[in-house]
């Protein structure tokens, strides 16, 4: 078999998996990375959990706003 036709065979066709493709949407996966960045890296327990809170707020307007489209 050639190559060419197995990676037509892996093709979904009807992907389930929400993909960010709004430039808002991306900024804010990128906003959520660096605060997770800033909570791993982080002086002492209390400052990661600020960062962490801040996290878990925007995961909850991004997943709210990919879900809707």
């Amino acid at each position: 078999m050639e190559k060419k036709a197995l990676k037509s065979d892996v093709k979904a066709g009807h992907s389930k998996v929400l993909w960010l493709l709004k430039p808002e949407d991306q900024f804010m996966v990128d906003k959520i990375y660096k605060l997770l960045m800033k909570a791993l890296t982080a002086d002492d327990i209390w400052e990661a959990m600020e960062y962490l809170m801040a996290v878990r707020g925007l995961l909850k307007t991004t997943v709210a706003t990919v879900s809707e489209h």
